[in-house]
Parts: structure tokens; C-alpha cells; sequence
């Protein structure tokens, strides 16, 4: 039986989904990876867009932004949050960002779809990347809470992908401390496979 997977998020989630024709709109980073590993009983749906926010899916999805009805929604969102709080200096709770979250979330369960919540993640490489790390665990806490509320799985990945970097070598892992390598996004492709086999 085919399952229908769509795939909601920022630019990690986005890679360049469309302007690579060749990847039939999957993109070239864990989105495409998954696909592979799905196998072709898996429908795949790309629709990350660069630069989103919660506030900007949310915004889209009471525009009628989803059309389908999906069998299982990935959202991985976050990072574009904190961009938005320190290079504004408003507050994440100014922005609404639990309220906003807690509404999108409500939203695709309302589509009957099974739902998988992943938290941000970032590198301090550059260093300047270090002073955001408090606010990815303040993310992930407020994210996970809100999950749990709504018996929705959440996945926190700001340990996990930052555990890959071996012997100081973030290059391996992250091309500019926010956006993975090919080998940062076939490991997140890996860890977040068994939890989308609902």
C-alpha cells in the first residue's frame, strides 16, 4: 500500500527542491535520502521553503497551503525563529512562537495525518553561532512540551547532529554552522527514519 510522506520546513528541509529538476522535487539533501529508503510504496512531497518560520507556515497554512491530504507530515522548523529574535531583538515569546507552534501543529493533525516534530539545531562554526545555542535548547524544550500536549512525537536533534562532529571537524558535518553537508543530511536521514514508519 503507498503512503503518502509530505515533508514541511525550512531551507534544511528545502535543499533545493526547486531548482534541481533532476530530483524531481525532493531536493539534494534528507528529504531525497529518505525517499531512497522509503522505497516506492513511499510518495514523497517536498514543500520546505527557505527562510520559514512558524509564524510563515502558519500564515501559509491558513491560506489553504496544504492541498493533499498526507498519510504522514514531517516538520523540521526553528532555526529562522531564533534568526528573527536576535537580529530584531524581540523575544520569542513577542514573536508568539509557542502560541504560533501549538496552532500549526494543531492545524496538520487536524488533517488526520500521523505527525513527526523535529527540533532545530546549530553549530558553533562560526563561533558568533555559539551565543544561539541557548535559545535551540529553549526551542527544544518549548517545542517538546507542546508535542507532548498534543501526543504528537518529537524528535530533538540539536545533541544528536552536534555528537557527529569528531576531533573539531564541523566541516564534515555543516557547510556555515546551520546547513548540513551531504554526509550531516544522510545521518539525519538515518536517525529520522524508524520514526516516521507509523
Amino acid at each position: 500500500m503507498n503512503t503518502d510522506y509530505l515533508f514541511l520546513g525550512d531551507s534544511i528541509t528545502d535543499s533545493n527542491h526547486l531548482w534541481l529538476p533532476e530530483t524531481n522535487g525532493l531536493g539534494d539533501g534528507y528529504v531525497a535520502m529518505l525517499a531512497d529508503r522509503l522505497g516506492p510504496d513511499a510518495r514523497i512531497t517536498n514543500k520546505g521553503i527557505d527562510g520559514f518560520t512558524v509564524a510563515a507556515l502558519l500564515e501559509r497554512l491558513q491560506r489553504g497551503f496544504l492541498k493533499a491530504h498526507p498519510d504522514v507530515i514531517s516538520l523540521l522548523i526553528g532555526i529562522n525563529d531564533i534568526g528573527v529574535a536576535l537580529n530584531t531583538g524581540v523575544t520569542l515569546e513577542e514573536l508568539q512562537f509557542a502560541e504560533n507552534y501549538k496552532e500549526v501543529l494543531k492545524r496538520l493533525s487536524d488533517t488526520g495525518a500521523n505527525l513527526l516534530c523535529s527540533g532545530p539545531f546549530i553549530f558553533p562554526h562560526p563561533q558568533k553561532y555559539q551565543i544561539w545555542i541557548p535559545y535551540v535548547l529553549e526551542l527544544e524544550q518549548i517545542m517538546g512540551e507542546i508535542c507532548s500536549s498534543l501526543s504528537v512525537p518529537f524528535i530533538p536533534l540539536h545533541s544528536y547532529l552536534t555528537s557527529l562532529v569528531k576531533n573539531g571537524d564541523y566541516d564534515a558535518v555543516t557547510v556555515d554552522g546551520i546547513h548540513l553537508t551531504t554526509y550531516g543530511h544522510e545521518m539525519l536521514a538515518e536517525y529520522l527514519l524508524p520514526h516516521l514508519l507509523f
